[in-house]
């Protein structure tokens, strides 16, 4: 399962505690650069969030 989150740059520095926190069963991405979010994110909607399955299938995308 893979998960996306889309949210300002600001919160960028808060993902490394809110993994340890949450105890994260999967890997994480920041993408500074948005290569990922143009894909998954065209409208550039904040926040975003993308649930792919393992096969790369979206199970659920949640706008604002």
């Amino acid at each position: 399962m893979r998960a996306i989150s889309v949210d300002g740059a600001e919160t960028v520095a808060n993902v490394a505690d809110f993994e340890k926190r949450n105890e994260l069963p999967f890997p994480t991405l920041i993408d500074t650069d948005s290569v990922i979010s143009t894909i998954y994110n065209p409208h550039k909607s904040v926040p975003y969030s993308v649930l792919i399955d393992k096969r790369g299938t979206i199970l659920r995308v949640r706008e604002r």
